[in-house]
């Protein structure tokens, strides 16, 4: 069961500049996010037709921050009650493997 802890990860304050174009607030959304998956482990959930983000701010108990990414969606407060560690790292073995096939059709389209 996780608990959703309020405020946003910290590379995500001050990250609009004045007069920066909607390429520019991507970018720096982009690099925002790649910086969180860097340090702990970033779930989603799909929405709509894009996902809601949130960064695993610790284990035991499982706790997670939302992540304002791209259309700011937010998951049903359900999914967030009934998540488990263990669907976690499900989520992170599908995205390894996501990964994985992706760098072995790389490699074999330049064979």
């Amino acid at each position: 069961m996780a608990t959703l802890l309020k405020g946003i990860p910290q590379e995500f304050k001050n990250i609009d500049q004045p007069n920066a174009d909607w390429k520019q607030r991507m970018q720096n959304e982009n690099d925002a996010l790649k910086s969180i998956q860097a340090r702990t482990t970033v779930v989603k959930q799909q929405v709509a037709d894009s996902h809601a983000y949130y960064e695993v701010v610790k284990r035991q108990p499982l706790q997670l921050r939302w992540i304002p990414y791209c259309d700011q969606w937010t998951a049903d407060p359900a999914w967030i009650r009934g998540l488990r560690v263990s669907d976690v790292e499900e989520q992170e073995r599908w995205e390894m493997a996501w990964k994985n096939a992706i760098n072995n059709s790389k490699e074999n389209a330049n064979a």
